[in-house]
């Protein structure tokens, strides 16, 4: 058994997840944006390559951000969905969370992937190869559609954040910044 790194009273996520919550609510959508962004600039130009920099460094930090935000989550204890919450409201709550985490960590992966076998996206670190080139090809488009679904997924995440917990109250207080 772990111990547990802070106590909450179930109405209310720990300062630690919900400051991570908000960083990741700013970093992933401005990740996108980046990138789709650099894919409206032409190979070689100068600010393509700035911004192929900046978006490959904070990738990292996303990756381990929200790795940082596993942990914590296995060692915290988390507030519990309200009482006489439907059952099919928890698995999709339960879906949403787990695409979450797996685009938080697989997107940077992809990318990183992507910037590895590309030589037009990063260093070109294996011999040119048609298997390669064709990996890298699968592999952007899995990172592209990927950031789309992240962006897909804000939808539920939001609607069920500013629905109600049965008492009037929104959920979406559970997770808002200040003192609890």
């Amino acid at each position: 058994m772990t111990a547990r790194l802070e106590s909450v009273s179930p109405a209310a996520y720990p300062a630690g997840l919900r400051r991570l919550h908000w960083l990741m609510a700013l970093l992933l959508p401005a990740m996108i944006g980046l990138g789709l962004w650099m894919g409206t600039l032409p190979r070689g130009h100068a600010l393509k390559t700035l911004l192929l920099n900046w978006h490959v460094a904070v990738g990292l930090a996303v990756l381990l951000l929200a790795l940082l935000r596993l942990w914590l989550r296995r060692r915290t204890r988390l507030p519990e969905l309200p009482a006489g919450y439907p059952a099919w409201r928890s698995y999709l709550v339960r879906c949403v969370y787990g695409g979450f985490y797996l685009l938080m960590t697989g997107l940077p992966l992809l990318g990183l992937a992507v910037w590895a076998l590309d030589p037009f996206v990063g260093p070109a670190l294996f011999e040119e190869a048609v298997w390669i080139s064709n990996t890298a090809g699968w592999l952007h488009r899995l990172h592209y559609l990927g950031a789309w679904l992240l962006l897909f997924l804000l939808i539920p995440h939001m609607a069920g954040a500013l629905s109600s917990d049965g008492q009037g109250s929104k959920l979406l207080k559970r997770m808002l910044p200040g003192k609890r």
